[in-house]
């Protein structure tokens, strides 16, 4: 958690002066060497003064916004595959390729990114996935040594 993402430099200076509290400069924060700090110290103020407002509100509601539909996209990619039909005892639920193909395709890709795991996987795995879920292909191989193959109609994941 980072509750101090929407508060202002110039915001936790000044509580910290009520308070008394010292403050650390981290010299990291004023490396340009390090993207965020070059986008934070360059870009965000540019792109602040074409628009001639401050961009950071709008772009920190707009994060909160993107964090809340993707968390829900992501439960409802969870619900919906692998395997969300019950095995014979009603207890199993096994990564069924048609279920995969029949899914609006966000759901799809989403449901498949968190079947895959860690490293994770790029947008072109995905898709070659969701070919051997449909049964254009019979197998793929993924980053990290995995592979995904068709077999009587589950998706099987191998490592290594």
């Amino acid at each position: 958690m980072r509750p101090l993402l929407d508060a202002r430099r110039a915001d936790t200076r000044a509580l910290c002066a009520a308070l008394g509290l010292p403050v650390f400069d981290d010299p990291m924060n004023d490396d340009r060497a390090f993207r965020r700090v070059a986008i934070r110290h360059d870009v965000l103020p540019y792109l602040s003064a074409l628009a001639e407002r401050d961009l950071v509100p709008v772009l920190a509601r707009q994060a909160e916004i993107l964090r809340s539909d993707s968390e829900f996209l992501d439960e409802l990619a969870a619900r919906a595959w692998p395997g969300r039909e019950a095995g014979g005892d009603g207890g199993d639920h096994e990564p069924r390729a048609a279920s995969l193909a029949a899914l609006p395709l966000p759901l799809a890709r989403r449901a498949l990114r968190q079947w895959l795991g860690a490293p994770p996987p790029s947008l072109a795995e995905i898709d070659r996935v969701l070919a051997v879920a449909i049964g254009d292909a019979r197998a793929t191989e993924l980053g990290g040594g995995r592979a995904v193959r068709r077999s009587a109609g589950l998706l099987v994941l191998t490592v290594g």
